[in-house]
């Protein structure tokens, strides 16, 4: 194990405290929506509608391209948590299930790929002022789904942070490729 309980950053345990919902029963159901929105079976046809809006807009490397870029993210992002080895929470119960190390959150790296990054590449499309504020709503979707994971108990702070680093880093690198220009 490369990192464990001892690595934890300092703000951590205060930030997990401060966004736990646990005994909120408003805030709990609105995190366990926001939790769902992460998962497998939510993101992937997600990905694809966005997938099939730029490959019939932008056209099919675009397209290809954006999907390749969440799947390989989201598939780094499960494949680091073993050789890592971070421990989940447990300053705090658990308000949902999660069964491997903590480090990095999948839910956040995928979402933050299929929605954030999937909501930039919709707002180039659509442009303008409609354009920046479909970006922004990705953007904030997948925000939403990474404050969830630490609300709920499952992830550290740091775990959500590194997701979204990790998701930066492969979003940046394909955007950074050069490229055929394709009608």
């Amino acid at each position: 194990m490369l990192a464990g309980r001892g690595l934890t950053l300092i703000a951590d345990v205060p930030l997990l405290r401060g966004a736990y919902v646990g005994g909120e029963p408003g805030r709990l159901r609105v995190a366990l929506v926001l939790t769902d929105l992460g998962r497998g079976d939510v993101v992937v046809p997600f990905g694809l509608a966005i997938a099939w809006v730029l490959w019939r807009r932008r056209g099919r490397a675009e397209a290809i391209g954006y999907f390749l870029v969440a799947l390989l993210g989201s598939v780094a992002s499960n494949l680091v948590k073993w050789p890592i080895g971070r421990p989940r929470p447990d300053v705090v119960a658990r308000l949902a299930g999660a069964g491997n190390p903590s480090y990095p959150s999948g839910h956040s790296a995928t979402s933050m790929l299929v929605f954030g990054l999937g909501g930039i590449l919709l707002g180039e499309v659509v442009g303008g002022r409609r354009g920046r504020l479909v970006a922004f709503a990705g953007l904030m979707l997948a925000a939403m789904v990474g404050w969830s994971r630490v609300a709920l108990g499952v992830h550290w702070p740091t775990d959500v942070a590194g997701a979204w680093l990790l998701a930066a880093a492969f979003a940046l690198g394909w955007r950074a490729l050069p490229r055929d220009e394709e009608a």
